[in-house]
């Protein structure tokens, strides 16, 4: 049995390494180092991509280049440590215990590029359900997955419409090749293959439906140039970022004319609320910003932005992690954060005789 202990000393930290023989618990070696916190800050920089905030790191994995999205959620209404890890056709559902254990995979029917990916209970019956939103070609596609028996089950199919979770309900928007995001935002009742207006979502600023998120009077609201921004409830701007924090997918608008060119449509990072805020993904590019959709980003973290009534509060939940963060998800006590390396892959993997290409899953524990 190796034991590894971590204690504090005079400002530093302190590494003990006992190894026993289980047979008899006999001790057979003992080491100790300890670390300064220069060397500690010099480590977090050259390794940033497998360092998080100290003591907060429970599990890291190593995972297929494909995988984009994470969440959790209670899928088959037994089990609470439930976690979903996608690409751009699969689904896996994973348990938590000591280890990621698998329990089922889904083929999602329509593979594409996953645009939105959300878990939650919208029929109220005690299991969350998946909602994905696909792009394919030139289509849009979303889909409601639910465990059925004993796999996922694919309930609703709908076409040309965007899908989210918004405070336990269901909200849509319809797409349009030559603009994205075309129309209002509204409730949604889904069928089979098609679906119900309920009612209209007025927001107090125009926005897209993965742009936003409301407190009471308060709304935060990505922006066109991927900076966030804070508006009052008559639409009055309050706040906003100096520098934009980053872009999720992009997409040119469609015009039928192959030499014009009408800009493009933007899907931004997940924004989801905490402690009456909203956590966010801040991205910083390789090569200046205005290469970031081609070169990608040198490093990311996750920020909670809280507005106090005169301003913003900035508090850092993750230390910056080498290369882009793709997801993240949140549960009671856990936060998933998925995370894709520089230009997407790890040479130091290709010495140990393994692929380069990967995406990082960092599971830590998560109190606020």
């Amino acid at each position: 049995v190796l034991l590894l202990k971590q204690s504090k000393q005079n400002g530093n930290i302190k590494l003990t390494q006992e190894l026993y023989w289980i047979k008899d618990k006999k001790l057979l070696s003992r080491s100790e180092t300890e670390l300064s916190a220069v060397a500690i800050n010099e480590l977090r920089k050259k390794y940033a991509s497998l360092i998080v905030p100290e003591g907060h790191t429970l599990l890291s994995f190593r995972l297929s280049r494909g995988v984009n999205r994470v969440a959790t959620g209670n899928f088959d209404g037994i089990s609470q440590n439930q976690i979903l890890i996608a690409s751009d056709n699969e689904i896996s559902l994973y348990l938590i215990d000591v280890d990621l254990k698998l329990k089922s995979n889904y083929l999602i029917p329509i593979g594409g590029d996953i645009l939105w990916f959300d878990t939650g209970d919208i029929d109220k019956d005690g299991k969350d359900e998946i909602i994905v939103t696909i792009k394919k070609d030139d289509r849009v596609v979303s889909s409601i997955i639910k465990w059925v028996g004993d796999g996922f089950v694919e309930i609703s199919r709908i076409n040309d419409i965007f899908l989210r979770i918004y405070d336990g309900s269901l909200i849509a928007q319809a797409y349009s090749p030559s603009e994205g995001f075309n129309g209002e935002i509204f409730y949604i009742l889904p069928q089979k293959s098609t679906y119900q207006k309920s009612s209209i979502l007025k927001l107090p600023v125009k926005a897209n439906i993965y742009d936003f998120y409301i407190f009471g009077d308060t709304t935060f609201k990505w922006e066109d140039d991927g900076s966030l921004a804070v508006y009052n409830n008559k639409g009055i701007p309050l706040w906003r970022s100096q520098e934009p924090m980053g872009f999720g997918l992009q997409y040119e608008k469609q015009t039928g004319i192959a030499m014009l060119s009408l800009g493009k449509w933007k899907v931004q990072s997940r924004i989801k609320p905490l402690s009456n805020g909203v956590i966010v993904i801040e991205k910083k590019p390789l090569l200046g910003f205005v290469n970031a959709s081609t070169f990608g980003y040198r490093s990311s973290k996750l920020q909670l932005l809280q507005w106090t009534g005169i301003g913003i509060e900035q508090t850092d939940i993750t230390d910056e992690m080498s290369g882009e963060i793709l997801d993240y998800a949140v549960s009671s006590d856990k936060l998933f954060v998925l995370v894709k390396p520089p230009f997407g892959f790890n040479p130091k993997r290709i010495l140990q005789g393994e692929s380069p290409f990967e995406t990082i899953l960092h599971i830590l524990s998560f109190k606020y």
